[in-house]
């Protein structure tokens, strides 16, 4: 049985950080107003530090489609990771997120709405202080 294509597909990289990508992930299931309408690709480049376990974990709980794919780690191929994921993504858009990202619980709707056909978006970040973000715990994220 073949799902219908998503609007969205996330392609998150990651590489050795599994708490930041825990992080990223509670934040995209803590997505509003776009049940339904994504799905992840976390495109791992050799994480040897159980990295496979946490998506595999979090892919078990949440209600939309989580893919994983990796690859032995030969240096820094950060292009070839996120090729790699947008390779296996099924989407209609891509929304290219680094791993120690956290999404704001409308940036998928936000992006949805916006998009144009022939038109690329970018976003922009705020950096955390490291005091902030060693405090952060997924569970915490929830509470927005």
């Amino acid at each position: 049985m073949s799902r219908a294509a998503p609007d969205a597909s996330l392609v998150v990289n990651t590489y050795h950080k599994p708490r930041h990508l825990a992080l990223v992930l509670e934040s995209i299931a803590a997505q509003r107003g776009v049940e339904g309408r994504f799905e992840v690709v976390v495109a791992d480049d050799g994480s040897t530090d159980g990295t496979a376990a946490l998506v595999a974990a979090f892919a078990a709980r949440v209600p939309f489609p989580v893919t994983f794919t990796t690859e032995a780690h030969d240096g820094f191929r950060l292009a070839r990771v996120r090729n790699r994921g947008a390779a296996l993504a099924r989407g209609a858009t891509l929304l290219f997120l680094d791993g120690d990202s956290i999404l704001p619980p409308d940036h998928v709707a936000a992006h949805l709405e916006r998009r144009r056909p022939g038109w690329a978006q970018s976003g922009d970040v705020a950096r955390l202080p490291e005091a902030v973000c060693r405090e952060l715990e997924p569970a915490s994220l929830r509470r927005f």
